[in-house]
Parts: C-alpha cells; structure tokens; sequence
C-alpha cells in the first residue's frame, strides 16, 4: 500500500509541494497534469533523490510531455478521444431538443506506466 501526496497542477506547485516537505510515510507524488509532476521531479532531484526509485511520480494527463524521454512520467491516460466523443454525443442530443435529465457518465481510463514508478 503506497500513501500518495498532491503536488498540483503547475511547475511551480508540485516544486514547492516537495520543497515545503513532504510527510512522513509519502511513498508516490500524484500531479494533477504533467506540469506539476515536473515540478515535483525537479525538487526530488534538488534534494538528491531519484524519482522511481525514492519517490514514484505519476501524472493524469498522459500528454505527449509526459511520454517523452526526458520525463517518462508514469500517467493515467484519461482516453481524450472517447471523453470528447461523450461530450458531442450529449451536446447534439441537447441541441436536438431532447430535454434529458443530467447524467453520470464514464469513460475506462487506462495507467501507462514509465519510468517514473520504476
């Protein structure tokens, strides 16, 4: 079982997240979007330690920045393509006329594991 700790959504925000001090037991780092998991690598480094190994590091945005070599940020993948597709699908039965109560709907995400969490 990992304790994980928010860093935010910004480079500046996961930085100072790490900086401030982490609490005891904080085993992984979760950043809202790539930026602030870079912030948060930015400070582990700063403070000799490696992400992957000393702290896991994962993001929610599985942007092209984070599948890049020079982050290989482990992200959930929140399936873009089948959001926005949802998204359409609801606006036109809307625009149609077709007064619908509000719904919860879902789309399957998938974890696209990097270098990040080892």
């Amino acid at each position: 079982e990992y304790v994980a700790w928010p860093v935010g959504g910004e480079v500046c925000a996961g930085y100072m997240a790490v900086r401030a001090g982490l609490p005891a037991g904080v085993d992984a780092l979760v950043g809202y979007i790539v930026q602030g998991a870079h912030g948060a690598i930015l400070a582990l480094l700063k403070d000799g330690l490696v992400p992957g190994r000393d702290v896991l590091v994962i993001c929610c945005d599985n942007s092209a920045l984070a599948s890049s070599r020079a982050l290989a940020l482990t992200s959930i993948d929140p399936s873009p393509s089948r959001l926005a597709a949802l998204a359409v699908e609801m606006a036109i039965t809307r625009a149609k006329g077709r007064n619908i109560p509000p719904v919860r709907r879902s789309v399957d995400t998938e974890l696209v594991v990097r270098a990040s969490t080892g």
